[in-house]
């Protein structure tokens, strides 16, 4: 979200050179989109609910264990050629997921509010919305249990709590996290747990994802839907899959195993029953099953020191610039194919971001940002990272009017990512 700013449109054509529309242009751009057409699914939140952000990381605690890659489970036993027996995997794991509870309190004013002004009275009243999604049993110090989830999973909480296998519920606060990266880490207190708990929890093993090949089983747990735990198999799809996400590109495994809202921040487990990845996104179009994306565990392990031992920045020290685009990069196989110019297309923007206010619009392709070319989603976060909300940009673009492309140079002020 981006904070409002005094419009400074320093709004101008600076260039204009036309280009001859590309042969069914309408349908080129609606295939590109429907390819990019990946979404974050919010571990069944909603996921616009964030005036009441978490903005801290507690200090670390001593003596934390971490799991390692030294599963003693069976491996998986085929039945047929068709059915894959994990029941001894998952009886061995199921006690290292916990389901994860939030609660978000939004003010909201029930008065007659125009273009973001109240113009009739009204009282502020309280709206709770409850929201879940997962998490993995990591490690434990003298006093915290530590849980692994994802960062949209827990953000703009109230509370968090987090209920065991044994249905017991536990109240938590979170750790710290890293909304780059999608990752946080809840922890609870120890003296808070039954001991009738204790007893039946386990830490997951932290498998290692850089030996993941395609083709290997792949077993995803979660709260689906908020009804409970529940067991999806299928294989790992591909490896380094980039998925566009607003201003920047992701790189995630990617799975058929069913993943479905409630998943969010629960295991992608392999043969040996060791944690590979953290499931996290869906492709989610009408029509298309089995594209599931997953963070490679071995890039979220030094994120999850960090943040355990407090060497992480902390994130409200951290001002992120905001443009507010889902973009796809056109390599040379999509400029051959529609006659397209290098850079990066714009398959969605968001409402109300720079992006919409500056005149970007969804078909429009990037090519240069401050007179240098860009051309990938990740160029484009590198630009972003060197700002800070309120700086300007320059940015040149594509844009088709009357069967031709106009080349529109404009400057931008950047918004700002509310944490």
């Amino acid at each position: 979200m981006l904070n409002k700013k005094e419009d400074k449109i320093i709004e101008g054509i600076y260039t204009e050179k036309k280009y001859k529309k590309p042969v069914k242009f309408v349908a080129t751009a609606a295939m590109i989109g429907a390819i990019a057409g990946i979404g974050a699914f919010g571990g069944y939140h909603s996921q616009n609910l964030t005036d009441n952000p978490i903005s801290k990381i507690e200090k670390p605690m001593n003596q934390t264990i971490l799991a390692t890659n030294t599963a003693n489970i069976s491996s998986t036993e085929s039945v047929n050629s068709n059915v894959i027996d994990v029941s001894n995997i998952v009886e061995e794991t199921l006690p290292s997921v916990v389901a994860v509870n939030t609660i978000i309190y939004n003010e909201i004013n029930t008065g007659i509010n125009i273009f973001g002004k109240n113009i009739y009275g009204g009282d502020t009243i309280t709206k709770e919305t409850d929201a879940c999604g997962t998490g993995i049993i990591i490690g434990k110090s003298e006093e915290n249990l530590l849980i692994l989830t994802n960062n949209h999973v827990i953000e703009d909480a109230s509370k968090v709590s987090v209920t065991f296998s044994d249905n017991e519920e536990v109240e938590g606060t979170v750790l710290g996290y890293d909304a780059d990266a999608d990752i946080a880490v809840i922890m609870i207190p120890l003296s808070n747990i039954p001991e009738s708990t204790k007893t039946q929890i386990k830490t997951a093993v932290l498998g290692d994802s850089d030996i993941t090949r395609v083709g290997e089983a792949a077993i995803a747990i979660g709260n689906a839907l908020g009804y409970g735990q529940s067991v999806t198999t299928g294989v790992v799809s591909a490896l380094n899959r980039e998925v566009n996400l607003v201003d920047k590109t992701m790189t995630l495994l990617q799975t058929d195993a069913a993943i479905n809202g409630g998943n969010s921040g629960g295991p992608l487990l392999n043969a040996n029953g060791e944690v590979i990845g953290i499931n996290t996104v869906k492709y989610s179009k009408t029509g298309v099953e089995g594209m599931g994306y997953a963070i490679p565990i071995n890039a979220a392990k030094p994120i999850i020191e960090d943040i355990i031992n407090g060497t992480q920045k902390k994130q409200e020290d951290i001002q992120k610039a905001y443009l507010g685009i889902y973009g796809l990069d056109l390599d040379e196989s999509y400029q051959r194919m529609y006659h397209l110019p290098a850079g990066i297309f714009v398959y969605q923007t968001v409402e109300n971001s720079p992006a919409v206010q500056y005149g970007l619009k969804s078909g429009d392709i990037i090519t240069q940002i401050d007179g240098k070319s860009v051309v990938t989603m990740e160029e484009l976060a590198n630009v972003l990272e060197e700002h800070k909300p309120g700086d300007t940009i320059q940015i040149s673009f594509m844009q088709l009017s009357r069967d031709q492309y106009i080349e529109t140079t404009i400057v931008v002020v950047l918004g700002a990512i509310e944490e």
